[in-house]
């Protein structure tokens, strides 16, 4: 038995090999299709860039580039924002218990703020 692994697809080309697969299953309908494009890909491959990895070139190329929108690009930063805040303060909690609850409020706020400094980075 094969060993399997699992791939991540834009949600379109899924539907487009859904579309175009039949009866086969995803993974054999992937796997006819890489055999003939490796294939025509030999078949052509006497002088330097075939037709088909320029074809192949051009449709990656013409795939659609989606960017985030204003609002996703802020609620990302607000959730990395949130991420750092909660990873400070595990160090912070970690370096309270490993000094055994023995650091000063002082000592709390410098080593707080060095963790600051090094997410800066």
């Amino acid at each position: 038995m094969s060993e399997k692994r699992m791939v991540i697809i834009d949600h379109r080309l899924m539907h487009k090999i859904d579309e175009h697969r039949g009866r086969l299953s995803r993974s054999g309908f992937i796997g006819g299709c890489v055999k003939r494009l490796l294939s025509e890909l030999e078949s052509e491959s006497k002088g330097g860039a075939t037709v088909t990895q320029k074809r192949l070139d051009a449709e990656i190329a013409s795939e659609p580039v989606e960017y985030a929108t204003r609002e996703e690009f802020e609620q990302f930063k607000w959730n990395m924002d949130k991420l750092q805040e909660e990873f400070t303060d595990f160090f912070i909690k970690y370096g309270q218990h490993l000094a055994g609850g023995r650091l000063s409020k002082e000592e709390t706020e410098r080593f707080s703020e060095e963790l600051k400094g090094l997410l800066q980075l």
